[in-house]
């Protein structure tokens, strides 16, 4: 029989990039999925509803924003859980805090059989203060008690759930962060895509190119990218800085690079909206650089090892399980521009490093990372939970019956 799984994440972006492909796995196996999602946009994050219907998924919009405390999470709450009662769905997977928090609530309203929440991080650590940090993780430990298991893209955000007694240690499982690496097979660093980018960007070709591809947001540590910058230039003047993505640290990461005096030698892209113009980054730098401070998995990392680039990345987890020190790339310090620096001089400056470690790299992301063997583990717990779980009575039919 035909197991119905409604999957709910904050945004249709999110879904597109991250709940599709184990969707389409899921499906493969017999499971009919419906998403449920916002279809609003954000400047780095734009509605992708109309490409996932055309995909000929299902989709129900509801209104979850990235507000923490929203008058329209009421709202929300109610649809999703009006919609569990009416189309009757044996599984409940969520993503992202708050589509966690609310999806779960709802979930166990309705009586659904199978709760799964998916973390890939917890919106507590980036709280800001103290006393919202505390009331975030009072409430994800509340939320974690509403669902059957934990998910988790990395053992490092599995501790993070395991120090904080989010749930018992039976409870959360690391499944690893897949990646869908398909784009990346041919393996080709076309000499006329980075000849495009340059025109498209006023780059020189024919100069080194540092790049990288994230957000413009605090932990993903911009501003220690543009201080190497600084010191890097100071001895080899004609490599170039192509930072692609947007996000509300552009004015502010403007204004560092005029004061330091490299804005001729850094260029920002903005955000990028189509996956093809990414790609297209990827193909046309030399070496990829993130000092980003924080992360669930690393996704950008493996993506620019399967590209075929060096990487430069702080020596923090779980990127260091992901990036090799020494072999696929340098790992340095948190928040080391002189160390960033150091590292991209080292890569730059030596060819056959260059070259060894960009192959190494490759050959890491595909044989480790690739998004198979993650998603058959998660589809496999969805039948072993599917399996042993009967449904129950929905808890806000039976309050109010008393």
């Amino acid at each position: 029989m035909t197991k119905k799984v409604l999957m709910i994440s904050t945004q249709s972006f999110s879904v597109h990039r991250f709940a599709i492909p184990l969707a389409r796995v899921l499906r493969e196996h017999g499971y009919d999925i419906t998403f449920a999602c916002s279809g609003w946009s954000y400047p780095d994050a734009p509605s992708r509803v109309s490409e996932i219907r055309a995909e000929g998924w299902r989709l129900e919009q509801v209104p979850l924003g990235r507000r923490l405390f929203a008058p329209s999470d009421i709202l929300a709450l109610w649809k999703i859980y009006w919609m569990l009662r009416r189309d009757g769905y044996d599984i409940v997977h969520t993503q992202n805090s708050k589509a966690g928090i609310i999806g779960r609530l709802a979930a166990r309203l309705a009586g659904t059989p199978v709760i799964i929440h998916t973390a890939h991080d917890f919106a507590f650590r980036r709280a800001g203060n103290k006393f919202l940090d505390w009331l975030l993780r009072v409430i994800e430990k509340w939320a974690a008690g509403l669902c059957d298991v934990l998910l988790f893209v990395s053992d490092t955000e599995r501790s993070h759930a395991i120090a904080n007694r989010i749930a018992p240690e039976s409870k959360l499982i690391t499944v690893g962060q897949g990646v869908e690496l398909g784009e990346f097979r041919e393996g080709s660093r076309s000499p006329n895509v980075r000849s495009e980018v340059c025109r498209t960007y006023g780059l020189d070709p024919a100069a080194p190119i540092v790049g990288t591809v994230a957000r413009l947001i605090p932990h993903k540590g911009h501003e220690c990218l543009l201080r190497a910058a600084s010191l890097l230039l100071q001895e080899l003047p004609s490599v170039q800085f192509l930072i692609a993505g947007g996000g509300p640290e552009q004015k502010s990461l403007d204004a560092l690079a005029e004061q330091l005096g490299i804005s001729k030698s850094v260029t920002f892209t903005g955000f990028l909206p189509q996956r093809e113009d990414v790609l297209a980054i990827f193909s046309a730098i030399d070496v990829f650089a993130l000092p980003t401070k924080k992360e669930g998995f690393g996704v950008v990392f493996v993506e620019a090892m399967a590209s075929v680039l060096p990487v430069v990345a702080c020596d923090i987890a779980p990127v260091n399980t992901i990036v090799k020190q020494g072999e696929t790339g340098i790992l340095v310090p948190e928040d080391d521009a002189e160390g960033f620096a150091g590292a991209l001089k080292r890569i730059l400056e030596d060819a056959d490093l260059r070259e060894s470690m960009a192959a190494a790299g490759r050959t890491r992301a595909f044989s480790l990372f690739d998004v198979d063997q993650s998603l058959l583990h998660t589809v496999n717990l969805f039948d072993r939970l599917s399996s042993t779980h009967e449904p129950s009575s929905p808890i806000a039919e039976r309050f109010f019956a008393s």
